[in-house]
């Protein structure tokens, strides 16, 4: 599935993590370059967090602790 997501901001990149993580096409849009590009980097080191927690935990999808 693919999903357009109109804000990046909290909420909109909090709806595109969501969707990315299933596995779906999220696209953002946003209301200048710059913050697009910000709110794409915050979103890309959050997923990241993500997949580390994973291998973390031996990939079971929950972080360890």
């Amino acid at each position: 599935m693919k999903v357009a997501v109109f804000g990046a901001g909290t909420m909109g990149s909090g709806i595109a993590q969501v969707f990315a993580a299933k596995g779906h096409t999220a696209l953002m849009y946003a209301s200048s370059v710059a913050s697009a590009q910000k709110h794409k980097d915050k979103l890309a080191a959050s997923l990241q967090k993500r997949v580390e927690g994973q291998d973390d935990a031996g990939g079971c999808g929950r972080s360890a602790g």
